[in-house]
């Protein structure tokens, strides 16, 4: 009696703990396949337009559309909705707040001309300028769609220009923000040295070193290859094997020569 009960229990510990284990699975799932809206907005280039070198007695006067302007800014930002829900504008299905999604600029920023280039759907911009915003109309904006924004603003501070998407203004969205940066590449040691003769026999040399003990090696198993009487198969697969290994040790290090 003892010993049923006690199988009883450890199928019921198991039929638990699969229990567990199914429902864990299905959470996780649920959250990965569930549909969100979210939006990722990179800053790609942001140029000052008017930006002049420090001299002395130099006075510079920059007209934009015959207006004059001293801080002038072109940036470029990229938006792409890398949820998995789409965005819908218009009808019972839409799920932003406004007619048109929004797009305001950080604080003593006057915008003076923006454009929509290089997207993969319809989309187009109106500007308020009362407001100092653009607003996108499209009807709908599907995942892994995108557009740029190219904009022409005059700045009165002292930080760049940023623009700025309310997540809140999309039912149960998220907004990314990132700054594009160009990747910054570790010098290698050779390139520390002034380019001349000097570095070339250091390139140079250090390929013989690499590329002589592999034919010195290659060299040998071919003399003893050819001095065996009897040449298996095996023998043969062996030399080839040897040759090939010789190709790719002495390509690998000279990639970074070349």
């Amino acid at each position: 009696m003892v010993d049923n009960n006690t199988s009883i229990k450890r199928i019921i510990k198991i039929l638990y703990s699969l229990l567990m284990v199914i429902a864990a699975l299905i959470g996780i799932l649920s959250y990965f396949n569930k549909d969100i809206v979210e939006l990722e907005v990179e800053a790609i280039n942001k140029t000052q337009l008017t930006k002049i070198a420090n001299i002395d007695g130099l006075t510079v006067e920059f007209l934009y559309k015959d207006s004059v302007v001293k801080n002038l800014w072109q940036i470029i930002y990229s938006i792409k909705n890398v949820g998995s829900k789409t965005i819908i504008t218009k009808g019972d299905s839409k799920n932003i707040l406004e007619e048109n999604l929004s797009i305001s600029f950080n604080d003593s920023v006057k915008v003076l001309s923006v454009d929509t280039v290089i997207g993969n759907f319809p989309i187009t911009t109106i500007i308020d300028l009362k407001n100092n915003v653009i607003n996108l109309d499209f009807k709908q904006w599907k995942k892994s769609e995108y557009t740029y924004i190219v904009a022409i603003v005059e700045s009165f501070g002292e930080t760049e220009p940023s623009i700025f998407i309310d997540s809140r203004d999309i039912v149960d969205a998220k907004v990314t923000f990132l700054e594009h940066k160009p990747v910054e590449r570790n010098k290698k040691i050779i390139e520390y040295f002034r380019p001349g003769i000097f570095t070339d026999f250091l390139k140079w040399a250090a390929v013989f070193f690499i590329v002589s003990p592999y034919v010195m090696l290659n060299i040998t198993d071919i003399r003893d290859f050819r001095k065996k009487s009897n040449i298996s198969k095996i023998d043969k697969i062996n030399l080839i094997l040897d040759i090939l290994r010789t190709i790719i040790g002495v390509s690998l290090p000279l990639l970074w020569f070349f």
